[in-house]
């Protein structure tokens, strides 16, 4: 399994195109540019669930010795959209500084809370890693977060559990961390590569005096997610 960076990521401020004026970069270790220049993304990309499911935990506090339930959905994401039974626009998704494919996205849904206290999405991810005691490898990880109030969160999860769900999906647009080659105005990216929150991993090199700060994954400020549930009805009639 493949861990950790094999490429340097570099900002360049002097990239001039109608969408940006600057874009990150990968270079290999012999210092060829790998690739096109990356520009944040900000048109809508959607996700499909294979999967959703209910999941409930008991914890006890050491130091207060209090016990406390928590509730949660979640679930698998692919990028694209299902149409007819066939999952359609799988637009290509790689973590920043590898080639590696991330094939798929965790969900969560959860109430909001003390620490997340308004209806809110997150995205978050991680490069692989290599634990030093074990030797055992990780996979990259990235997921989205999505925090509703106890009302909404209960309506949804009534449907889950009563596996009433014929299809779920996830709409993003504007998401800090997604990068893309320029693409036109058709509104579609070949590819996206992701730069995840934490920057220990996927350190960006930026050019001298340069105060650009490349936005990493976290709070997306556009999202919508949408549940179907329903029979098909043979009316003997072809679509």
């Amino acid at each position: 399994m493949e861990i950790g960076i094999d490429r340097e990521i570099r900002l360049n401020k002097d990239y001039q195109r109608r969408r940006s004026s600057w874009s990150l970069q990968e270079f290999d270790s012999e210092g060829e540019k790998c690739g096109d220049d990356l520009i944040p993304w900000d048109m809508i990309e959607t996700f499909s669930a294979s999967e959703l499911h209910l999941t409930q935990s008991i914890k006890k506090n050491r130091e207060t010795g209090l016990v406390t339930e928590s509730e949660g959905i979640n679930g698998k994401l692919h990028p694209g959209w299902v149409r007819e039974g066939v999952l359609e626009q799988r637009t290509p998704y790689f973590m920043m500084g590898t080639s590696r494919r991330i094939e798929q996205f965790h969900l969560g849904i959860e109430t909001v809370g003390e620490q997340f206290n308004k209806e809110e999405c997150y995205l978050w991810g991680g490069i692989g890693h290599r634990d030093y005691w074990t030797w055992a490898a990780s996979e990259d990880q990235a997921g989205i977060t999505i925090f509703l109030n106890p009302e909404r969160y209960r309506k949804l999860a009534g449907i889950v559990k009563a596996q009433r769900v014929s299809r779920a999906t996830v709409s993003l647009r504007n998401v800090p961390g997604f990068y893309a080659p320029y693409s036109g105005p058709d509104g579609f990216a070949d590819y996206i590569k992701v730069l995840a929150d934490d920057d220990a991993d996927q350190k960006v090199i930026l050019p001298e005096s340069c105060e650009i700060d490349p936005p990493r994954l976290g709070k997306v400020e556009e999202f919508e997610l949408s549940i179907w549930q329903g029979n098909r009805i043979d009316l003997g009639i072809k679509d």
